[in-house]
C-alpha cells in the first residue's frame, strides 16, 4: 500500500550546516565532561577517540600510494571485573554517537550475516528511515558476546577481519533467503573483556591472529577511584550540548588529508629507522600487530586533527601524539 511505501521511504537528510565550533578539543571536552566519574581516565580518552572515529566513518582519509586508510578503529578495552570499561564506552556511544546520523550503532551480541545486513538496509534515526551507506558501529559490553559464541564466532572473526580496509574481500555472505552483497563498508568496534577473556580470541586460528594485530587493545590495571554518587552538574549539561554541536560538524567533514612536508618526514624516519624489524617479535600476534602499527599510528592522527580542527591538514604533532 501507499502507507507502507511512506513508511520504509528513506530520507536523506540536510547537511548540518553549522561550521563554527565551541571548543577547542572535541576529546578535552568530553574528558571534561567526564572528569568527575569513575571510569579510568584511559578508558575515557580512548572512548572519546573512538567516537570521532564513529562519526565521521569513511568520509576522510589518507592516500599511501594505492592504498586508502580510513580513521575506524577496533577498540577493546582491558579491565577485571568491575573496571568500569562498559561504563566508559556506553556513555560516549549512548550519550553522543546515537544522537549522530549514518553512524549505525549495532549493541550486543550480532553474527557476520546480521552485521552485513545492518550496514545494507535502512534504519530509524529520530523516527525516519536512512540509509547506513554501508557503515556500522559495534558496541559490546563484552567482546565474548559480540562476537557470538560457538562456530559463529570464528566467522565473526573473520567478517571483523575482512572489513576492516573498508574493501571486504568477502562481501558475500550466505544467508537463508540468499546472498546479500556490501562492495564498501566502513566498520568500528568498541568492546570490553578481561585478561581471562581476550584468551578466548587469541586461541583462535590464523583469523584470530588477524584480528588481533588490527585492534587496539587498551589495558588499564590501575585501582578504581570509587564515586559513591556521580553528580550530573550543570556544567555537564552545558558541555553536552556543546558536544553534541561539534560532533555534528565533525560528521560533516569529508575529504582526502593533506599531511605536511615536517609530518611526511617524521612519519618517514619513525616508520623506516625506528620502526623493530617483524622478526623480532616475540609471538605470532605480536609480529601480526607490528605489522599494522604504522596504520594504527595514521588513524589515530587523522582523529587527532579532527578532533580540533575543521581543516583535513595533518601536522607533525599529530603523528608525534599518535
Amino acid at each position: 500500500t501507499e502507507e507502507t511505501k511512506k513508511e520504509h521511504k528513506i530520507i536523506e537528510l540536510p547537511e548540518f550546516k553549522p561550521r563554527n565550533r565551541r571548543l577547542k578539543s572535541w576529546i578535552g571536552g568530553y574528558l571534561n565532561y567526564v572528569r568527575n566519574q569513575e571510569p579510568p581516565l584511559i578508558f575515557q580518552k580512548w572512548s572519546g577517540i573512538s567516537t570521532i572515529a564513529g562519526a565521521i566513518r569513511n568520509n576522510v582519509w589518507i592516500e599511501r600510494g594505492t592504498n586508502i586508510l580510513y580513521p575506524n578503529m577496533y577498540i577493546v578495552f582491558i579491565a577485571e571485573s568491575g573496571g568500569r570499561k562498559s561504563t566508559a564506552i556506553e556513555t560516549a556511544i549512548y550519550t553522543f554517537l546515537t544522537n549522530i546520523p549514518y553512524t549505525n550503532v549495532l549493541a550486543g551480541t550480532t553474527t557476520a550475516a546480521g552485521t552485513i545486513d545492518a550496514m545494507r538496509n535502512p534504519y530509524a534515526f529520530e523516527g525516519i528511515n536512512i540509509d547506513p551507506k554501508g557503515c556500522g558501529y559495534l558496541l559490546g559490553s563484552e567482546l565474548t558476546y559480540a562476537i557470538h559464541t560457538g562456530p559463529e564466532r570464528e566467522r565473526m572473526i573473520r567478517f571483523l577481519t575482512n572489513f576492516y580496509s573498508g574493501k571486504p574481500k568477502e562481501d558475500d555472505i550466505t544467508r537463508g533467503k540468499g546472498r546479500q552483497h556490501l562492495s564498501k563498508a566502513c566498520l568500528n568496534l568498541a568492546a570490553c573483556t578481561t585478561p581471562k577473556g581476550i584468551k578466548e580470541v587469541i586461541t583462535l586460528g590464523t583469523s584470530g591472529v588477524g584480528f588481533v594485530g588490527r585492534t587496539l587493545w587498551i589495558h588499564n590495571e590501575n585501582v578504581l577511584d570509587r564515586e559513591a554518587w556521580p553528580v550530573k552538574t550543570e556544567e555537564m549539561i552545558r558541555l553536552e550540548d556543546d558536544l553534541l554541536h561539534d560532533l555534528r560538524i565533525i560528521s560533516n567533514l569529508k575529504g582526502k588529508f593533506i599531511i605536511e612536508s615536517e609530518a611526511k618526514d617524521f612519519y618517514k624516519f619513525w616508520y623506516e629507522e625506528m620502526m623493530p624489524p617483524l622478526d623480532t617479535a616475540g609471538s605470532e600476534f605480536e609480529r601480526e600487530y607490528m605489522s599494522r602499527k604504522h596504520d594504527h599510528v595514521l588513524k589515530i592522527a587523522m582523529v587527532l586533527c579532527i578532533d580540533r580542527s575543521n581543516d583535513l591538514v595533518i601536522k607533525q604533532p599529530h603523528i608525534a601524539h599518535a
